[in-house]
């Protein structure tokens, strides 16, 4: 049994059904894609930093969506909008390159300060303020108790969702 779970086409195929049956259960496939929103917000504040333009605040929605309010002129608030997603895409690919090569670790704890210095910078409603420090406590939990294993492959359902 230990060998067939070490082929990696039998592992690829047992986390994408389990990534697929995940993302519709009721309360837990929503709170696990409210990840890639607040990644979505959080890059269009980051580009809106780098722009120096003023981030008043980033909202979480518990239908997934996600607001985040800037100052800034027309010019900027386009560039800002529009790298919402490909911000996204390259964090994915650079989470999946970190648990690729086994350092879920960092990724956990990067993505935790992350969330921290969001959370006591620009989150401002209750959803997002609960959510962020569920899943943050949730995310240190694993760390502390969770042995490598265990964490790529709970980092690997959450990314696929």
């Amino acid at each position: 049994m230990t060998q067939l779970f070490n082929n990696q086409n039998i592992q690829f195929y047992t986390i994408l059904i389990l990534c697929c049956m995940i993302m519709y259960l009721p309360f837990i496939g929503k709170y696990i894609r409210l990840l890639n929103t607040v990644i979505h917000e959080a890059a269009h504040a980051f580009v809106a930093l780098i722009l120096r333009c003023k981030v008043d605040k980033i909202n979480l929605f518990s239908n997934l969506e996600g607001c985040t309010y800037i100052y800034a002129n027309k010019f900027k608030t386009t560039i800002i909008a529009l790298m919402g997603y490909p911000m996204s895409a390259v964090a994915a690919f650079g989470i999946f390159a970190l648990l690729k090569y086994n350092y879920a670790n960092i990724y956990i704890i990067t993505l935790c300060f992350l969330l921290f210095i969001a959370l006591i910078l620009y989150i401002r409603n209750a959803f997002g303020i609960v959510w962020i420090i569920s899943f943050l406590a949730l995310n240190i939990f694993l760390l502390y108790k969770g042995n490598i294993k265990i964490i790529n492959f709970t980092h690997r359902i959450i990314l696929r969702i």
